[in-house]
């Protein structure tokens, strides 16, 4: 396991779900990831922040009562000024759907959409700095954007977050990463449900093959089942209310 005291401006920071039912999905996700949680009260809407070993791993909120939005997890991006960034993702050919606004004194946050319409969310981190672990089972494993426009949306998350494109070296499939330096901080590939565009948000495993067993037992269901990768042995799935994520247990070093 790693702590992570703080992420660059421009990375992926955070998960969350909104979901129809919280008490539910807690139970639902603690079943696979292990998570303990600590649940805001009534004036934050019983926001609940997954902890492994004590660490924020994820958040999970509850959904409005007739949202005209589906359940389903958010990849968000960390930034210095969410102010700037909205008028950046214009700029860009984005959609801001939802602020800038303050978040209590946890920091400012905003919903938008890249060309294509994926939705993402940006962070601007006060007392709330994001997930504080990596490399340990029910952390943030990968995010990657499934887009109908690949190009459009490589080149605006590569412009409004300052990250670089590096095609991936991989014969027969057109993917690209996101990469500040010699990091990698997700990907872009063409979706392969059209014309749906989104992010799609991986989780660390132990075993992919347990946690598709923990989904299925409670009540969730298999999109794509488990499959070895030269990045790990993937999978993809479904909770009980719609929201879709993956599973990835990396490959032994």
């Amino acid at each position: 396991m790693t702590n992570i005291d703080k992420h660059q401006a421009g990375t992926p920071s955070w998960f969350d779900l909104m979901t129809p039912d919280i008490e539910k999905a807690r139970a639902f996700y603690k079943g696979i990831f292990g998570w303990d949680f600590e649940v805001n009260g009534p004036e934050a809407g019983h926001y609940s922040l997954a902890k492994v070993n004590g660490r924020n791993a994820a958040g999970m909120g509850s959904m409005p009562p007739g949202a005209p939005f589906p359940t389903a997890w958010t990849v968000y991006f960390n930034v210095d000024n969410a102010d700037t960034t909205a008028e950046a993702i214009k700029a860009n050919g984005g959609n801001v759907m939802m602020g800038p606004m303050d978040v209590f004194e946890e920091g400012r946050m905003l919903v938008a959409t890249d060309p294509a319409g994926a939705a993402f969310g940006v962070w601007q981190p006060k007392k709330h700095t994001g997930a504080q672990v990596k490399d340990v089972h029910g952390s943030m494993g990968w995010q990657e954007c499934h887009s109908s426009d690949p190009d459009k949306s490589r080149d605006f998350y590569a412009r409004t977050f300052k990250l670089e494109p590096v095609k991936l070296d991989a014969p027969g499939m057109d993917y690209w990463t996101f990469n500040r330096g010699k990091d990698q901080h997700g990907g872009v590939m063409k979706t392969q449900n059209p014309p749906a565009s989104y992010w799609l948000a991986y989780f660390t495993v132990d075993s992919t093959d347990k946690a598709v067993t923990a989904v299925n037992s409670g009540g969730g269901k298999v999109i794509q089942p488990a499959f070895d990768t030269p990045y790990g042995r993937l999978a993809i799935v479904q909770d009980p209310f719609g929201a879709v994520f993956a599973l990835v247990q990396p490959p032994k070093k």
